[in-house]
């Protein structure tokens, strides 16, 4: 099944191993540079002899460091020119009981867990997310859907990142089919056509 990766660029953090080499490989193989946010730098080069340093490059990041972060983002764009998935697999674990026999968990053994896990994930978002708006596809929809009334748009941003049918369409507005079809099919034509002007194949839309 073509997926439509031929040529994206995405980062996976924690990619120098476990669920996240796994995504890296299944990557590469279909096309996609991937840029390896990890601190473990030797099991990075690793992948990256195996898979080619055309395809892969690694950037030594601590997730939950904004500056760390933000320059490394940066960075994969400066390289690759553009960043279109991000996906977050970088996790650490303290095996520590809640209440053991010494005592109850060491707060300071679980911050970290937090700060790498869920601080991490969200940090690498939101970096990641910043450039991914700057995309020229991403800048081409906002016009086009800009050119629409607001009941058209809605509709349309429901059909694009939702993949509803007319079907779908007419049971949330409680409409027949047909009817939506007929209303938001030329919606569907005109956006169409305004991205089609602006470069834009089908596909991407």
């Amino acid at each position: 099944m073509d997926l439509g990766l031929e040529g994206k660029v995405a980062i996976v953090t924690g990619g120098a191993s476990g669920l996240g080499q796994a995504t890296v490989e299944a990557y590469v193989a279909r096309g996609v540079k991937v840029a390896i946010f990890d601190l473990n730098e030797e099991r990075a080069n690793q992948l990256i002899e195996k898979l080619g340093a055309d395809k892969v490059a690694f950037w030594k990041v601590n997730v939950a460091d904004e500056d760390s972060v933000k320059s490394a983002v940066a960075e994969v764009v400066e390289k690759f020119g553009a960043l279109h998935i991000c996906n977050n697999f970088a996790g650490i674990a303290s095996a520590c009981k809640t209440l053991g026999k010494n005592g109850v968990f060491p707060l300071d053994q679980y911050m970290p867990v937090i700060n790498i896990n869920l601080v991490g994930t969200f940090n690498v978002s939101r970096f990641a997310a910043e450039q991914m708006a700057r995309n020229e596809q991403v800048r081409c929809i906002r016009r086009a859907l800009g050119r629409l009334s607001d009941d058209d748009r809605n509709i349309m941003l429901m059909r694009i990142f939702e993949q509803l049918t007319f079907d779908d369409i007419g049971y949330v507005l409680d409409i027949e089919a047909a009817t939506a079809r007929k209303r938001y099919g030329r919606a569907l034509i005109r956006l169409g056509k305004i991205t089609r002007d602006m470069g834009m194949t089908e596909s991407q839309i």
